[in-house]
């Protein structure tokens, strides 16, 4: 006696089944025909990617997104920067980029800034500005201690580069640093209003920043008010923006995390990165 598989009459036959397959496959292909393709979701960084490359073709700023809206500014931001543009990872460039502002709504206080500064490199025994990656670590140390119960905050954007999707970001180190710049300014969420932004003049060509009418229109376009006034300065000479180096210079090595040691510095001002006056903006995250 042959072996045969049992079988309930209840079962559907299976040639049945597999006409029902060959049909539902046929309607599934004449719906997506007859069918237009929903719009996909729009990826908010790419978005702001387009909108920056294509603002170089824009037109110009209107007269009121470039002249200050009161005699004197309600307060002044540092901005600088730590890590390059570049994308050679794997012989030289740096994988982070950090781009920070540190805002004083207290002008006297960076006065006592300052003074402190100066009185710093006596002790030591120093002259020259204040940058993180040529003061020693002694130094440093002191120099974070210093800055402790001054009234500032920092507003930070970072980038783990190899996390970029842009071409454009990806294809000019100049590009992925001014375009920084720009998200720090445009994303301040009220937090910097009528503001004296100063850059490091020797930057210019680093961050490709145009000139003043540049960065004070796009930051006021996406948010009327935000910027009184733009200054480009010498950092030798100006302790915000020597402070600014600082942050960023620390804010980097707390990213590379190479060693235990590496936050150290950073944990001394994170509370001033505390939402919403201040920001610690993970851009690829």
């Amino acid at each position: 006696m042959s072996w045969l598989p049992y079988q309930s009459s209840n079962e559907p036959d299976p040639d049945e089944i597999f006409e029902g397959v060959a049909q539902a496959a046929l309607d599934a292909q004449e719906y997506l025909r007859t069918t237009p393709e929903p719009p996909r979701p729009v990826d908010p960084h790419m978005q702001a990617v387009e909108e920056f490359f294509a603002s170089f073709n824009r037109p110009k700023f209107t007269a009121d997104q470039l002249k200050p809206q009161t005699a004197k500014p309600d307060m002044h931001v540092f901005i600088d920067d730590s890590g390059c543009g570049g994308m050679k990872l794997d012989s030289g460039s740096s994988r982070h980029l950090v781009m920070a502002a540190v805002v004083f709504r207290d002008p006297k206080q960076i006065e006592v800034l300052k003074s402190r500064g100066e009185a710093l490199q006596q002790r030591f025994g120093k002259a020259g500005e204040f940058k993180y990656n040529k003061t020693s670590k002694k130094m440093r140390s002191h120099y974070f201690e210093m800055i402790k119960d001054l009234n500032f905050v920092v507003r930070a954007i970072h980038m783990d580069k190899t996390r970029l999707t842009s071409d454009h970001l990806k294809s000019s180190a100049s590009a992925l640093k001014s375009f920084a710049i720009r998200e720090l300014l445009t994303h301040t969420f009220g937090q910097i209003r009528n503001a004296k932004i100063v850059v490091d003049g020797e930057d210019l060509r680093a961050f490709e920043v145009e000139d003043r009418e540049y960065l004070m229109g796009m930051a006021n376009r996406a948010q009327s008010g935000t910027v009184h006034s733009v200054k480009f300065d010498d950092s030798k000479l100006n302790v915000g923006l020597q402070l600014a180096d600082m942050i960023a210079g620390a804010s980097h090595r707390h990213l590379r995390r190479e060693n235990e040691h590496s936050s150290n510095h950073f944990w001394t001002f994170v509370h001033r990165t505390y939402q919403p006056a201040g920001s610690f903006w993970n851009y690829t995250k």
